[in-house]
């Protein structure tokens, strides 16, 4: 395994080497004639010593840019001290500054350059100056302009404590996230407030925090008095909790038979039940059957369909969108879902990677903060919106007004292994010598210039106007109150963090507070200071509250009074035969896989113990059953391919390895019990290869119909052979006017001798006895359940497919039957007279069903 960090290591040892690295490096100068190397303040030694290695003694030009004042991402392994030794080795004649600045306002920038006088050493390492900036466009602040007048605030949060007067990390938090969000109302509505000769708008502004726990605060807070707000972030998706919510739907979808995954999917925000929710649903078991069919469908869906399609019909049949959007911050929990869909989609897409190589790639990477750039969080909306950003993310961009309200943070030190550069600015790692503490001492002073740097970088994103927060806080090692408070003899302190620290620990707030008036009162109007209590912020937040967009558009409810056509639909089997008010339609088809049963009718132990009578009924039951026959190999099936994929399925479906030898005893039986037809004997485990296919899905465009029509032609047909009276199942028929598609699943259509058939498999449980599944009991839960409707729907739906397919096609000819198998009741010993459920629906039957249902040219 190979980083870039060996691909460095590798270069530099070659350019050191005794036997090349001469010639080595004057190839790499031949190739290369000049290098000009940006950002260079975020190199660190080793790609530093490459360059002058490479270019040291030739006269070829090695161009180093770069900003000291901006090195912020040590923790990423950029070295300041790199940069600073570069620097020193660079002769005077050969250093250029940039001094012009075209970013921010000229009374802004003149602020700057009061609070980095290089006489407090801004920052702490005299080899790092600040130049005097001047304004490159002397054009921004026209008349009206937000950043006219002192457009650097100092605000001071007065902790209102007389005894102490300090104030607590979370107090300071919550302080300055309601005084951002109080003055962002003010300038929102304050039509005088311009930003290029137009209103200020929330997209003009930014909140620039160093963690993201800071910047949920300030969201809240700005939720609270009704603005709008986005976070700009590089953290990674992965390591939000969106991303856990979805690696545990995911991991549902991926195993929708296990009732606790579907239940932990249950629980998430994204599905939004509560723990007495799902205690409902499991009561009812009819709704927790439908529930279980849900997963299943989205599962099959991913299959056949891939996820994008699946994630979509998931996110509108469980109303994800508006159930996320209910929370206060919707927008970002929604966004961080499609985001996560949208990778999986494209990981799909881009390495043909199947759905348990997707749960598995996704899963790896929950809770990590990789930097590619298509896992970094987005901004939830493009609308006008306040940007929530990290120091980090802001480097290098810009906003017209930007609110700093927790620079007052220190940095934490207590690590047991200290590291720090010595004299010679190289890395050093103590992990406990005699000099720790003093070298502790030297990190803190690397981590308080850090924080200045930082500091820097956040103010300096301003165009017109900024505000900087401070207030006396436990310990006081902040970079703002080295800044704007450090004493003289703390700044030429050689430790200059300690100093700090016993200097804000004797001064108190009143002043502190004196003291930035002192600054605001020396910056000839550019600086502007306030001392904010909290008490005024509360009573101005209870007060003041964006009414209206801050665009300052009036805004109209519409009334709608047209018609919306709600007949077009799609409609299955399931939809039909659902009977009660409301419910006609509430779910798609799905595939068929298991019983319908009353509450409370769980299996009982018979006679003998157990057996395929006593296997556990449901759902789950109905899926695993049906697995075993869609992978099943009906030209070979030999015993121990059954028995492996019996065990297969008990162990997935977490049923007892006691069940096997019932339930490959019953797959036997089914496989090897003579089926007669009139024009055909044979046995479903004798088929020819590739002469069956399971799960066959069907569409066909749905004429408009209503159940009086379709009750009214069903019950002219009367009693069919088997004994099925349509009469007595089209009495119960209560759905509503559709029309659209008709779509279903049929489990195996087969052929046989040029004929084909249309088999369903059943796992109802009818009885404890064989007896209890003969022709009689099997046409009662045929009629029961309104099966009929399904296979008539079934075989206009194949009789219409085999006419396009097969050629010469006749009914009477090709169409061999339709079979119904209640698999607990199959007997090689009683043969076909037990478990089957035959049908041969009349041609007459057909072609009436056909002319109801089906669109011409459908």
């Amino acid at each position: 395994v190979r980083f870039f960090d060996d691909l460095l290591e590798d270069l530099y040892r070659a350019l050191l080497s005794d036997g090349g690295g001469a010639i080595l490096a004057g190839l790499l100068r031949a190739r290369y004639r000049a290098a000009l190397i940006d950002e260079f303040q975020d190199t660190d030694p080793v790609q530093y010593e490459i360059f002058r290695t490479i270019y040291a003694g030739s006269d070829l030009p090695l161009f180093l840019i770069g900003d000291p004042k901006q090195a912020i991402y040590s923790f990423r392994g950029a070295d300041i001290f790199a940069y600073m030794r570069a620097a020193r080795e660079v002769s005077e004649e050969r250093r250029f500054t940039l001094t012009d600045n075209w970013r921010s306002a000229p009374s802004l920038l003149k602020a700057f350059n009061t609070l980095f006088d290089n006489e407090k050493r801004p920052f702490l390492y005299d080899e790092i100056l600040y130049h005097p900036l001047a304004a490159g466009n002397r054009e921004l602040n026209d008349s009206g302009e937000v950043g006219e007048s002192e457009p650097m605030q100092l605000w001071f949060m007065d902790s209102s404590d007389e005894k102490s007067g300090m104030l607590t990390v979370e107090d300071a938090g919550a302080f300055a996230s309601k005084a951002v969000a109080g003055e962002i109302v003010r300038l929102l509505q304050d039509d005088q407030t311009l930003v290029g000769g137009k209103p200020l708008t929330a997209g003009d502004i930014a909140v620039i925090v160093r963690t993201h726990r800071q910047a949920a605060m300030v969201l809240n807070a700005l939720s609270a008095r009704g603005i709008a707000g986005v976070m700009r972030s590089d953290r990674s998706i992965f390591a939000t909790r969106e991303a856990e919510e979805m690696r545990i739907l995911l991991s549902a979808l991926g195993d929708p038979s296990s009732e606790p995954k579907v239940r932990a999917a249950l629980v998430t925000d994204i599905l939004g039940r509560s723990g007495n929710d799902i205690a409902t649903l499991i009561d009812a078991e009819e709704s927790w059957t439908e529930c279980l069919k849900a997963f299943r469908h989205y599962h099959e869906l991913w299959i056949q369909r891939g996820c994008m399609v699946m994630s979509r019909e998931l996110m509108a049949k469980e109303g994800v969108r508006g159930r996320l959007l209910g929370y206060s911050d919707g927008d970002r929990r929604l966004t961080n879902i499609l985001h996560c869909f949208e990778l999986l989609h494209q990981e799909e897409h881009e390495r043909g990677v199947g759905l348990e190589g997707l749960i598995t790639w996704f899963s790896e990477r929950i809770g990590s903060e990789e930097e590619q750039e298509e896992h970094q969080i987005r901004l939830e909306t493009d609308n006008a919106a306040v940007k929530i950003v990290t120091i980090h993310v802001s480097k290098g961009l810009e906003y017209p007004v930007v609110f700093c309200p927790f620079l007052w943070g220190g940095a934490n030190q207590k690590g047991e292994v200290v590291m720090f550069h010595n004299e010679q600015w190289q890395l050093i790692k103590d992990f406990g010598s005699s000099d720790l503490e003093c070298h502790r001492s030297l990190a803190g002073k690397e981590s308080l210039a850090e924080s200045l740097r930082l500091l820097y970088v956040a103010l300096t994103r301003a165009k017109y106007r900024c505000y900087l927060f401070s207030a006396k806080i436990k310990e006081g090692k902040s970079a703002a109150n080295y800044m704007l408070q450090a004493s003289h003899e703390t700044i030429k302190s050689d430790n200059p963090l300690t100093a700090l620290v016993v200097e804000m620990k004797a001064r108190s707030s009143a002043e502190m507070a004196r003291q930035l008036q002192t600054i605001a009162d020396s910056s000839e109007g550019t600086i502007g200071f306030r001392l904010i209590h909290r008490s005024d912020v509360d009573y101005m937040a209870s007060l003041s509250r964006m009414t209206a967009p801050s665009n300052h558009d009036i805004t109209y409810l519409r009334s709608f009074s047209g018609m919306i056509d709600t007949s077009w639909r799609v409609s299955s089997f399931s939809s039909l035969s659902r009977h009660e008010s409301g419910r006609e339609y509430q779910s798609a088809e799905l595939p068929d896989r298991d019983e319908h049963r009353q509450a409370g009718d769980m299996p009982i132990s018979a006679a003998g113990g157990e057996s395929i009578f006593t296997f556990p009924r449901g759902a789950q039951a109905g899926i695993f059953m049906h697995g075993i026959f869609e992978k099943l190999d009906f030209s070979s099936p030999s015993h121990e391919a059954i028995r492996e994929l019996v065990l297969q399925g008990l162990e997935r479906y977490h049923y007892k390895q006691e069940w096997q030898p019932h339930v490959t005893t019953m797959v036997h039986n089914v496989l090897n019990t003579p089926l007669s037809f009139p024009d055909a004997t044979f046995t479903l485990g004798a088929l020819k290869k590739k002469s069956w296919t399971t799960e066959l899905e069907f569409f066909f465009p749905l004429k408009y119909i209503n159940s009086v029509q379709l009750r009214d032609h069903l019950a002219q047909c009367g009693v069919l052979p088997s004994g099925v009276d349509l009469a007595r199942i089209a009495d119960v028929f209560r759905f509503k006017s559709v029309k659209g598609m008709m779509m279903g699943f049929m489990d195996m259509v087969f052929e046989v001798q040029g004929r084909y058939y249309l088999l369903d498999w059943k796992s109802n449980h009818l009885g404890n006895s064989i007896d209890d599944y003969g022709p009689s009991s099997m046409t009662l839960a045929m009629q029961s359940n309104l099966y009929p409707l399904q296979y008539l729907l079934y075989t206009v739906a194949l009789n219409r497919y085999l006419s396009l397919r097969v050629k010469n096609y006749r009914y009477t000819t090709h169409f061999g039957g339709v079979i119904y198998v209640f698999l607990r009741g199959a007997s090689r010993e009683h043969g076909e007279s037990r478990g089957f459920f035959r049908e041969i629906p009349s041609e007459g039957l057909i072609e009436m069903l056909t002319e109801l249902l089906i669109e011409k040219g459908g």
